[in-house]
């Protein structure tokens, strides 16, 4: 349900103002005068520039998904789009989305077009959506065309939880080895001191080396957490930039444990956009910058829009696609069948399905490669701590004996 701000004037003449949510500004004037203020200025909050109340939670691509599979099943039983609309804002939970499908619901109401209402929330429906919705409108295909960008936002997804999904086992072994290191050089090692301090025994070098990182650990461990947080914001910063986002990006293709899964990633989607665009009639041209944007690589974005260059100028697409050395080779001999047959919606639509099935093989690939080298890792770290707090006790034994 859209969000108002508004100013009104009670019956004493003072100004009040303050947010209400109501489905429409008529419906908005009507509760003000119930309670006796009489607006002045009635002004829409802006969803897509943030102006929601705060500590919501954002729309999701997931929630677009569910959106457009809701929207594609209803337009495809033969519901009319604004009622369609009105069904799916009764029906939604989240508030965020609820106030954004009752502000689309509104500007159809209005006399805008579906496509044109979209484009009032760009942080949350992307160029993609909104080509292939303008074409759908053109052709009369709306159904078949959300149908299909609900299909590839589901397969979108489904591939962003599995990188999730497979990175959280690493990611707590990782933290539950450095929270345990932690806890010995600040809660165990200081046990330690008193007993070798009293022994007379020269201590090792491990040992001393430890006993200095605990005791810097307990005295300053403020400046540590003020180095790691500087690091980290420092990294984010960095990574904000387009130098940084390339550099970073270039990395991920550049490390040979991960170049294999992030080669599967954009071929995934490079293959399911494209096709899903020019199975909605967009021109190839405009299929290729949108997957620029959304392809989720710096550098593959770049090497892309090179490639729409080439393409542009006449060349077929399956040259400038087989010169990006991270794509394999597959690719570009399936688009060069697609190209040849005319059929490279068909085409690119099986090779997405291929890939997305690679991605799942290379991440389990690349977890079963991580875990035993993060226990290894871990035992080592372990061991060394375990052993440099147990070497001055063999020479206080060998010192007694």
């Amino acid at each position: 349900m859209p969000i108002y701000k508004y100013e009104a004037v009670n019956y004493d003449g003072e100004t009040v103002s303050a947010r209400l949510d109501a489905g429409t500004q008529q419906e908005l004037i009507d509760k003000l005068r119930e309670k006796n203020l009489y607006p002045v200025k009635v002004e829409e909050v802006d969803l897509s520039a943030g102006g929601m109340v705060l500590f919501q939670p954002k729309v999701t691509s997931g929630d677009v998904a569910v959106f457009l599979r809701q929207l594609a099943t209803l337009l495809q039983t033969g519901v009319p789009i604004i009622e369609s609309l009105d069904i799916i804002r009764s029906q939604v939970h989240r508030a965020k989305l609820k106030a954004v499908v009752g502000d689309i619901y509104e500007n159809i109401h209005r006399g805008l077009s579906f496509s044109d209402a979209l484009k009032k929330h760009p942080k949350i429906f992307t160029r993609l959506i909104i080509n292939m919705v303008e074409s759908g409108e053109m052709s009369g295909t709306l159904d078949q065309v959300t149908e299909r960008l609900a299909t590839h936002y589901e397969k979108d997804e489904k591939i962003r939880k599995k990188v999730k999904s497979s990175m959280i086992y690493p990611m707590v072994l990782a933290t539950v080895t450095v929270a345990v290191v932690i806890f010995m050089l600040v809660f165990v090692m200081p046990t330690f001191i008193g007993m070798f301090d009293s022994s007379g025994v020269e201590l090792p070098a491990p040992t001393r080396a430890l006993l200095a990182m605990s005791d810097f650990l307990r005295t300053y461990w403020y400046i540590m957490v003020f180095i790691l947080g500087g690091i980290y914001l420092g990294v984010k910063a960095y990574g904000g930039t387009e130098e940084g986002r390339m550099r970073i990006d270039q990395l991920k293709l550049n490390i040979p444990v991960v170049k294999r899964v992030m080669s599967n990633l954009i071929t995934a989607r490079f293959a399911r956009t494209v096709s899903t665009m020019l199975y909605s009639g967009v021109p190839l041209l405009d299929a290729m910058d949108n997957v620029a944007k959304v392809v989720g690589n710096a550098v593959a974005a770049n090497d892309i829009q090179n490639a729409r260059t080439e393409v542009r100028m006449g060349n077929s697409l399956a040259v400038p696609i087989s010169q990006i050395e991270y794509m394999p080779k597959m690719l570009a001999s399936m688009i060069k069948i697609g190209e040849e047959s005319g059929a490279l919606d068909t085409i690119l639509d099986r090779t997405a399905n291929f890939y997305e099935d690679e991605v799942e093989t290379s991440l389990q690939q690349l977890v079963a490669l991580f875990e035993p080298i993060l226990i290894l890792f871990m035992g080592l770290i372990l061991g060394f701590i375990i052993i440099s707090m147990m070497m001055p006790m063999f020479e206080m034994v060998n010192t007694i004996s």
